[in-house]
Parts: C-alpha cells; structure tokens; sequence
C-alpha cells in the first residue's frame, strides 16, 4: 500500500513537471520563432517549417501570436514575389496565357507557358495566388493557406483568418466594379459586424471594422465604376434594391440592418430616386 501510494506521489510530480516544462517550452518555441524571423531572418520555407512543426504543441494563445506574426512575415514577404511579377516580359507572357480570361491562372496544370508556370507555382508554394486587374497580373495573400493552423488558434482569430478566407477566394471589388452579387455584399457585412460584435477586445477588432467600413460605403455607395443608381435616370439599380428588401425583410436585427432599413425608407419616399435627403443619409452614416 504504501509502495502504491509513494508511486502515485512520484507520478503526480512527474506530471506537473512535465506541464511546468512544457509552458517553458512554449515561450521558448515563441521566442525562437520570432528570433529566426526578426533577428535569423530565414527562408521563408525555413519559417514556414517551424511553424507546421510546433504550433500543435501551443495553447489557442500562443498559437495565435504565432499565426498573426507570420501573417505580418507574409505581408512582407510578398515584395519579394511582387519582384518576380513586375517586370514586362512577365506581364505580357501572363497576359498571352491568360488569354482574357479564358485560363484559370491559378491552375498550373493548365499553363502552358514554362516561365509562368514555374512562377505561379513558386508563388502557391508560398501562400499566394495571381489576381488580376486592369491588366496587371500581381499576387495576393492566400488566405486558405491558413486553414492548415487557424484551428490552434482562438477563437477569434481562428474567424479572423475565415473571413479573409472568403475575402481572398473571391474578391469583392475588380478593376473599382463588383464582382460579387449584391446579397453577397449584404452577407459579408453582417459576418464582419458579427465578428466585431462578438470579439471587441481580438488583436483583429481595427483590422474587421476597417472592413466593415468598406462593406458600408459599397453598400450605400456603390464603387466607382459600379455606383448603386443608375448614372443616366438616377434611380437605384433594380439588382441593388432586391437585394436590400431581402436583407431588412429577412435577417435579424442588428446595426448595420437597421441603417439600411433606414435607408430604404427614405428611398421609399423618393420612389427609389437619388435626393438630397437620400445621399444625406448615406454620408451621415459612413
């Protein structure tokens, strides 16, 4: 009996030693990652490495201080693919294969051209992928590169990394013009007054209700190649004004919904017109 018991002290100590050893590792696994990127300033596959090998061995906390300092890495490392890409030779081949459209850029199975290929691949490889605008082909972060880590994450920045998931998948604007319908601008910005609803204190609060705040002056703006009445009869585009009695009449009450209903009230009483009243409001609320 008192074998067992001293066994079952020696154990217990075991355990909290263990736990104690491996909140120090924690930090130390911090401490290096941000070293071999500030101070080492590694490859970026050497960064990208550490990260796969050890942010399962995080607490949500640390994982997502990790997760957001290679998010600001990724930013940075971008100018060293935007080098790749801006130079003529590049951009008139990708302008030869893309051919108007008509090829997936993303898809380098697809490529043909040697050159291109072998770039659109490096910049996957790296957490990218090739947009397109006015003619100009440039990358952009790949948010579902995250998907691999956000799930060590909290869960705010786990919802963070979601919502620019969906923002990289399609994005909402293309050459200053809507290329999302009207619902899905609606549906994006209530995801994001949720976020911010919900997680006022995240370290990405500024970033989602910068957000926020484009989806607003898209929503009672419109862009500009792509303005919300009609440039001719001034009268609300009838795909816009669909999509508002939708909104108020079916998803609940918040914020945002409530500005528009505001909104299409006054439009009421303008049969759908630009007024004065009309664009008062709307530079009232932006």
């Amino acid at each position: 009996m008192k074998k067992t018991i001293t066994a079952i002290l020696i154990i217990s100590v075991l355990i909290i030693v263990t736990a104690c050893n491996e909140q120090v590792d924690e930090d130390l696994i911090i401490e290096e990652f941000n070293n071999i990127i500030d101070v080492k300033q590694a490859g970026f596959n050497d960064v990208l490495a550490f990260m796969r090998e050890n942010i399962g061995d995080l607490s949500e906390e640390k994982a997502s201080l990790m997760l957001l300092k290679f998010e600001d890495y990724h930013k940075d490392y971008i100018s060293i693919i935007e080098d790749c890409f801006f130079i003529d030779t590049i951009q008139r081949h990708f302008q030869q294969e893309y051919n108007n459209g008509q090829v997936d850029i993303n898809n380098p199975e697809i490529i043909k051209d040697k050159l291109i290929k072998a770039l659109v691949v490096e910049t996957i490889k790296c957490g990218y992928k090739v947009a397109e605008a006015e003619a100009q082909f440039f990358p952009i972060i790949d948010y579902s590169f995250y998907q691999e880590f956000s799930t060590y994450a909290e869960a705010d920045i786990e919802e963070y990394f979601r919502i620019m998931k969906t923002e990289s998948d399609q994005l909402a604007l293309k050459d200053a013009a809507p290329v999302i319908s009207w619902d899905e601008v609606i549906n994006r910005a209530l995801v994001i007054e949720e976020f911010l609803l919900k997680y006022q204190e995240s370290e990405k609060a500024e970033t989602m209700g910068e957000l926020y705040e484009r989806y607003k002056v898209l929503t009672f703006f419109g862009s500009p190649n792509s303005p919300i009445f009609d440039q001719n009869q001034g009268v609300l585009k009838d795909k816009v004004k669909k999509a508002y009695q939708q909104a108020v009449n079916t998803a609940n009450e918040s914020e945002y919904i409530n500005l528009l209903k505001d909104f299409n009230n006054i439009l009421k009483k303008t049969n759908y017109r630009l007024s004065i009243e009309v664009d008062e409001y709307r530079n009232s609320i932006i």
